[in-house]
């Protein structure tokens, strides 16, 4: 796929006997998001006409094309080409390929519908205008990828927050500057926490701009902890917000992922997806968030998934988010008195 996009970019704009009347068509099954269709709807797609056909029909994505014409099927899963290809022959074929295939060779879309290994449904929708009322902790993440070049991924943040649920009368838990729980009497939640994308944003940054960018994103929602990945754009960018920034109240924090690959982080927090306790708010920030997610594997760009595990992750190894039967044997763990427990009450 690279060097089929290296070939459109460098050596076909020059093929054309008349560039001011000549017309471009491109015919292609899908094979991942960055793909040369993928490339030219991200970087060209000013002039072009887009038309997708998937071979089952898909209602939200009926295309219309300049001439007027549109996809003819009304009803969702109608077949497109039914003499050749079956409905059977396509659940062989789904069976054969594997989902991302199928996704992007016969749906035209390189990701099964709903999501990959994080399904696009499992976040859950955060449908109010304000944020919690008690915010437990907040937790920044950064990527880094500090050049302005287009072929390279751009840096990227998340802004996670862990709240616990709204109670009428008052905090249910206290926390250090470590983010460590500290324990008052009748204080503790019978509630898991949850956690809540508060913002996300990526951007191709040099240097200086990527630290401001990220130290204002800080300070604008109140960060505790700042972790970045642990590599040499990354620590060369903590080491400057720590040089720059020494006096506000967020601490910093290199993050190593070890030998773990993406995927295996990512399947790692999978079940907190699944388990409904990560929110995202309606914006169309988040909704690149999630269709990021969604599409890795095949997907142009990973910033936002390398994001996802590690903030997830982090919180995870801190003891902040927590699953409901992990609260509730924590909460029986808090009622029994921790000292001298087998010894008599009287010396035998």
């Amino acid at each position: 796929m690279e060097s089929t996009i290296e070939w459109w970019t460098t050596a076909m704009p020059t093929r054309a006997n008349d560039p001011e009347t000549c017309a471009w068509i491109i015919i292609q099954q899908r094979l991942a998001e960055d793909d040369l269709t993928g490339h030219i709807l991200e970087h060209e797609a000013d002039g072009w006409t887009h038309l997708c056909l998937p071979g089952r029909y898909e209602p939200e994505r009926s295309f219309h094309t300049s001439i007027g014409w549109k996809d003819p099927r009304t009803e969702p899963g109608e077949l497109l080409w039914p003499e050749r290809f079956s409905d059977q022959s396509l659940k062989r074929l789904e069976v054969t390929m594997g989902p991302y295939v199928f996704a992007g060779q016969i749906q035209q879309r390189p990701e099964p519908k709903g999501g990959g290994i994080i399904k696009s449904a499992w976040w859950i929708k955060w449908d109010r205008d304000e944020y919690p009322k008690h915010i437990d902790f907040v937790l920044g993440v950064v990527d880094t990828a500090y050049t302005i070049k287009e072929i390279n991924d751009p840096s990227g943040m998340m802004v996670w927050m862990i709240y616990s649920e709204d109670r009428p009368y008052g905090a249910t838990r206290i926390l250090d500057s470590n983010g460590n729980s500290l324990m008052m009497d009748n204080t503790y939640s019978e509630y898991a926490p949850k956690v809540l994308l508060g913002y996300a944003w990526d951007q191709r940054l040099e240097l200086h701009d990527l630290v401001t960018k990220v130290a204002d994103t800080c300070i604008r929602y109140k960060v505790d902890l700042l972790v970045i990945e642990n590599k040499a754009s990354g620590i060369s960018v903590a080491q400057e917000i720590r040089r720059l920034y020494t006096r506000e109240r967020f601490g910093v924090e290199l993050f190593d992922p070890k030998s773990q690959d993406k995927a295996a982080r990512l399947y790692s927090v999978q079940h907190l997806f699944a388990e409904g306790i990560v929110y995202a708010p309606d914006r169309p920030w988040a909704d690149k968030v999630i269709k990021q997610v969604g599409q890795f594997p095949a997907g142009a760009h990973d910033e936002y998934v390398d994001l996802t595990s590690m903030g997830l992750r982090k919180l995870r190894d801190m003891g902040l988010l927590v699953r409901q039967p992990e609260r509730e044997a924590e909460n029986e763990e808090r009622k029994v008195y921790p000292g001298r427990q087998n010894e008599p009450l009287y010396p035998a």
